[in-house]
């Protein structure tokens, strides 16, 4: 019973959903590649994981946990912020030059909530807080789908 109590209690601080859609377009040398997360959390910090293989990756936030489908080694960039629809997207050249390669991607927003300004004279401890305690901030993540794009010749 325990278990199950210290289970849901996590639940409660960090959670992961696949909830967001990643596209991405093939793209040929000196043409673009065209990135787009739809779906995902509005107004919330939107990143693009990279890599070159498919495959399961934990990332630990210490009060929450990502899981992603690209395995390492990856390389996380921004996206931007997602607009109020919660989505976001990029277009990047592709040099003439690049040998064709494969790309393993997978995006996700990130929302932060539980973290709250002082309304009021607090308990002992610290002022402003209810009881002098401070809330317990969470994170949220929406994973998108893993999506692949060949770029280069």
């Amino acid at each position: 019973m325990r278990i199950l109590l210290a289970s849901l209690a996590l639940a409660a601080f960090a959670s992961a959903q696949n909830c967001s859609n990643l596209s991405a377009t093939n793209s040929a040398n000196g043409s673009r590649l065209n990135i787009a997360l739809t779906n995902g959390a509005a107004g919330a910090p939107a990143i693009l994981v990279v890599g070159q293989t498919a495959g399961s990756t934990t990332v630990n936030f210490g009060i929450a946990t990502l899981n992603l489908g690209v395995a390492m080694p990856f390389v996380p960039a921004p996206l931007g912020v997602t607009d109020a629809t919660g989505s976001a997207s990029i277009s990047l050249r592709i040099p003439t030059n690049l040998p064709g390669m494969n790309l393993v991607l997978q995006g996700f927003t990130l929302a932060i909530g539980g973290i709250s300004l002082p309304t009021g004279p607090g308990g002992p401890g610290l002022p402003g807080f209810p009881g002098g305690n401070l809330p317990m901030p969470t994170l949220t993540f929406c994973t998108s789908n893993v999506a692949t794009a060949h770029i280069g010749n």
